[in-house]
């Protein structure tokens, strides 16, 4: 199945076009897969247990690995028109929406050499549900479907957890491994598949793709003693090829290292949300940053 490539996007058109702006923007957790996710093909697609759909990034977490997908809608001049007009003709931008496509892209990050069959547990659910009728659950739908905030791949690694986090201010992903007592950070590695280009620099993981570089760092790791955490060194270091993994020159192996990947699309070649926007104008202040 090619990662990559342009698909119809009917079905959330539909529904982002019924739906005040304010509801069409929301993002949720981490949604279980009862049967509504599908692939490009609407086939429905059981490798994917739980599903996260920021800003123009999903993540789909699979049984021994997980993937990145990048999106974009293709708006045609005439929607740019549209949307410019004082009073802009909605039944118009409706119909070029449900013709319009969305780009995607893929990237696969396996964990080579780890468990198997991980014990995986959704904890601290939202307290709303999802109904979904879609091409894979019809004619019934797939009702009252929990998302959760936090997802715990326990002993995906040997003493190594891997937990995936909604962050609750900004609603976006993050992931930590969780290296307990008897644990060992040499275990840990990630095959990145799919990409056009991948570099190490600056202790950034850099993943070209057609749409946005997708950069993954490690803001910060650490060990708890008490209530305080303690400031580890985290590095990443290159395997071989397209495979990653992690180490420190020192960090005291009878506690618990928790280590804090974020992974986030380069604002440098897109910036936006999920939805449309429009710039005015942009410029650059007396510290070099811009602003839009």
């Amino acid at each position: 199945t090619p990662p990559n490539g342009l698909y119809p996007f009917l079905f959330l058109i539909i529904l982002l076009c019924s739906l005040p702006s304010t509801a069409a923007n929301l993002s949720y957790g981490f949604i279980e897969n009862r049967g509504q996710i599908s692939d490009q093909y609407y086939h429905q697609n059981p490798a994917v247990k739980f599903l996260y759909s920021g800003k123009n990034l999903k993540v789909h977490l699979r049984k021994q690995g997980f993937s990145y997908e990048l999106f974009r809608i293709i708006q045609s001049d005439e929607i740019e028109q549209i949307l410019k007009n004082s009073a802009p003709d909605f039944r118009r931008l409706r119909e070029l929406y449900l013709q319009a496509k969305i780009e995607t892209y893929r990237i696969d990050v396996e964990l080579p050499g780890s468990n198997p069959n991980p014990e995986i547990i959704a904890e601290e659910p939202f307290s709303d549900y999802l109904n979904y009728y879609t091409p894979t659950t019809m004619p019934n739908g797939a009702l009252r479907i929990r998302h959760f905030r936090k997802i715990t791949y326990r002993n995906i690694y040997p003493q190594v957890d891997l937990v995936f986090e909604i962050n609750n201010d900004s609603r976006e992903v993050k992931y930590n491994f969780i290296v307990k007592p008897g644990g060992h950070i040499e275990d840990i590695h990630l095959l990145y598949e799919g990409s056009e280009e991948i570099n190490l620099s600056e202790d950034k993981i850099t993943i070209k793709t057609s749409i946005s570089p997708l950069v993954e760092m490690i803001p910060f790791s650490y060990q708890k003693k008490g209530e305080y955490k303690i400031p580890i060194s985290v590095s990443y270091e290159k395997i071989s090829g397209n495979e990653f993994g992690f180490t420190s020159e020192k960090y005291d192996k009878a506690m618990t290292l928790v280590i804090d990947p974020v992974p986030a699309i380069s604002w440098g070649t897109y910036y936006g949300g999920s939805s449309n926007e429009h710039g005015m104008g942009t410029a650059i202040d007396v510290n070099g940053n811009v602003l839009a």
